[in-house]
C-alpha cells in the first residue's frame, strides 16, 4: 500500500512556507574518496506545459522522482524512531533513484551516498545525509 503513494502527486506546492527539497549525491572509487568529492544535484525539474504533460516520459519520470522525495520527507517527519529510517519504502526508493541517476553519468564507482537538502536563495540546508553505500559491482570484484 505504501508504494502506491508514489503515484499520487504531493500537493505541498500550495504551501507557501515549504522550501523545495533537492536530492544530491556523491560517489567514488574508495570510501575515503567520498569525503573529498563534491555533491552533485541528482536532477532538475524542467518547466512543463500543458501540451507535453502527458507525452513527455522524461518530465513525468522526474516528477515521480520528486514525489518520492517529498514522500520521504513526509515519512521522516512522521517517524518516531529514526533508527528505522533505512527500512522505509520511501527511503529505499530514493536510494534506488540516487543509484540510477549516478549510473546515468558514470559506471566506474564503488561507493556512493546521498543527501536531501532544502534550497532557498542559494542557501543549502541539509535535511538528511545517508551513510556510505557499496555498489553490487564492488561485491563482484572482491
Amino acid at each position: 500500500m505504501e508504494l502506491l503513494k508514489l503515484f499520487f502527486p504531493s500537493w505541498e506546492f500550495f504551501d507557501e512556507h515549504s522550501k523545495p527539497v533537492k536530492l544530491f549525491y556523491k560517489y567514488g572509487i574508495t570510501e575515503h574518496s567520498l569525503q573529498e568529492m563534491e555533491w552533485h544535484t541528482a536532477f532538475e525539474l524542467k518547466p512543463i506545459s500543458f501540451s507535453n504533460i502527458f507525452l513527455n516520459e522524461e518530465v513525468n519520470l522526474l516528477l515521480a522522482y520528486n514525489s518520492a522525495i517529498e514522500n520521504l520527507i513526509k515519512d521522516i517527519n512522521d517517524l518516531n524512531d529514526v533508527s528505522n529510517l533505512h527500512q522505509l519504502s520511501s527511503y529505499i526508493i530514493v536510494k534506488a533513484i540516487t543509484l540510477k541517476q549516478i549510473q546515468k553519468n558514470d559506471n566506474t564507482f564503488f561507493y556512493y551516498k546521498f543527501k536531501l537538502a532544502t534550497t532557498d536563495n542559494h542557501k543549502i540546508e541539509d535535511v538528511l545525509i545517508s551513510p556510505n553505500y557499496e555498489t553490487h559491482a564492488y561485491n563482484k570484484l572482491v
